[in-house]
């Protein structure tokens, strides 16, 4: 994964949170230059049925993946596991989850946790309470916000082409209103 934000100034040339009744709104840009983490190698034996899917080393926890989470999968059967699936439930070699078509595992599938992490600290805030999408370079993909995180430190930027498939590359610049509190 990888991005980078620019917070954007005002007519004033001011480029922080400005205050909106109670909260602080931060208008930005972020530059999304890839919107993935690999779960796996492309040597990785992942083996899926409708609702689990299992590999035969590693682990999903080390790699960071949590419940909540959304993964797409590359180098499944005829790439039939590239849209978005939330993780339900996850050990360190079961992740689960629904919608999965049954896959064999040929030994070339990556599981791929799928969206962009963004914090709260990057765009001049502590929490977050609302995050809008008010714009974006690339018109193929749809951009999508993820729940934001309990503690409202952060939420996850999704991206889906429109014959329904996960993003996980270059996505290009995404403008955000981000609302929260200093």
């Amino acid at each position: 994964m990888a991005h980078t934000v620019t917070l954007l100034g005002d007519h004033k040339g001011v480029a922080r949170p400005k205050v909106i009744g109670d909260e602080y709104v931060s208008l930005a840009t972020v530059d999304i230059t890839d919107l993935s983490n690999v779960a796996s190698s492309a040597s990785q034996t992942i083996t899926t049925d409708t609702t689990t899917a299992t590999r035969d080393a590693g682990s999903y926890i080390t790699d960071g993946f949590e419940v909540g989470d959304f993964v797409t999968f590359d180098g499944s059967h005829a790439n039939n596991n590239t849209g978005l699936f939330k993780i339900t439930a996850l050990t360190a070699t079961v992740l689960t989850t629904t919608g999965l078509t049954a896959n064999t595992g040929g030994g070339d599938e990556r599981c791929l946790l799928a969206g962009e992490k963004l914090t709260a600290s990057e765009f001049g805030l502590r929490t977050i309470t609302s995050v809008e999408v008010c714009g974006q370079e690339d018109v193929t993909t749809r951009i999508v916000v993820g729940a934001i995180a309990s503690d409202k430190q952060s939420f996850r930027l999704y991206g889906m082409t429109n014959s329904g498939s996960a993003r996980v590359d270059d996505t290009g610049t995404v403008r955000l209103k981000v609302t929260g509190n200093l």
